[in-house]
């Protein structure tokens, strides 16, 4: 949405937009958030607790936001390589 009232300055597009994905690769993106969601809440409510996510690829990102959306304090391990993923996401 956009916000309500005037602007000084116009919003920036990037100059290249991300490549889309192939029909692969996309329809990877529900299976991925259904295994995050499925893991999460196979045990009982998560708010309040602490949860660990071993992995910043696949379902990783997703299982962090939705942990956190549900109230639980997240930690999450990977490689160096994926840390700003990892914080990206919320963890």
């Amino acid at each position: 949405m956009w916000p309500v009232g005037w602007r000084r300055s116009a919003p920036t597009w990037p100059a290249s937009p991300a490549p889309w994905p192939t029909f692969e690769q996309a329809a990877t993106v529900p299976h991925s958030g259904l295994l995050a969601i499925q893991a999460l809440t196979s045990r009982g409510p998560i708010r309040g607790q602490e949860v660990l996510i071993n992995g910043a690829g696949g379902c990783g990102p997703f299982a962090i936001q939705i942990a956190r959306a549900m109230g639980a304090a997240v930690t999450g391990v990977d490689h160096t390589d994926k840390l700003e993923v990892m914080r990206r996401a919320g963890a």
